[in-house]
């Protein structure tokens, strides 16, 4: 390896970037090499020539954190959508972007989430709540998962998160929502507080119900799992 560039970093098993520090723990670097704590990387152009043998030990971040911790956790991943996105801030003049492609396709993304899946769970109060947000591209993949991480009883409610606004494709309906899986720890003890999520009804007031009982328009009505909330613009 004299006098070649080295900059080599190190991958979880499912292959995508990892969460970890990194120490050297074993052994000596060779001269001109460095170890990045933070993501792992060996760079530098090595001066010498030979073999040389060292350890490098990564601690998991995610498992620093020993006990659990949260009430309600929610996961907005990347959608699988084997894109690379930008958002442009016209104000300001900045560009933010992530990286949506899997060199392995759906094998590696579904390997990348369960790991995450897995530590939500495990971060959860026995009591707590988790939401799961994604699009058509893959959450009927990542609801498979999450049965069973969490387990097919522990699943409550699929939301619909219709908007509008945008194209349509002339070959197919319009793609105008997403999906968010909602799951509990517990599959019988979890908390909801419904008086608190209530919204107006919809009904002219005074109009009754099917079998004659009035409505409480002052408290108003538990939502159903199909919500209309329009997607914001870029530029809003």
């Amino acid at each position: 390896m004299h006098g070649w560039a080295v900059n080599k970093g190190i991958r979880s098993a499912s292959g995508g970037p990892v969460w970890y520090s990194f120490a050297l723990t074993g052994g000596e670097l060779p001269a001109s090499l460095s170890l990045d704590p933070g993501t792992g990387v060996l760079s530098g152009t090595p001066t010498v020539s030979g073999t040389f043998t060292f350890s490098v030990t990564a601690t998991d971040a995610w498992h620093g954190i020993t006990s659990v911790a949260a009430y309600t956790l929610y996961l907005d991943p990347p959608f699988f959508t084997s894109k690379e996105h930008f958002l442009h801030n016209g104000e300001r003049g900045s560009v933010h972007s992530f990286t949506d492609t899997w060199d392995d396709g759906l094998e590696e993304y579904l390997a990348w989430l369960e790991e995450r899946l897995r530590e939500m769970h495990r971060l959860l109060k026995p009591t707590g709540a988790f939401f799961l947000h994604l699009d058509w591209h893959a959450v009927h993949y990542a609801k498979v998962l999450l049965d069973r991480i969490f387990g097919m009883r522990h699943f409550q409610n699929e939301y619909i998160w219709y908007y509008s606004g945008g194209g349509a494709s002339r070959q197919r309906f319009a793609r105008k929502h997403d999906t968010i899986l909602y799951y509990t720890k517990s599959a019988t003890k979890w908390k909801f507080y419904a008086d608190r999520v209530r919204e107006p009804y919809k009904w002219t007031r005074d109009q009754p119900r099917a079998d004659g009982s009035k409505r409480d328009y002052e408290r108003g009505k538990l939502p159903d799992d199909v919500w209309t909330y329009h997607a914001p613009m870029p530029w809003s």
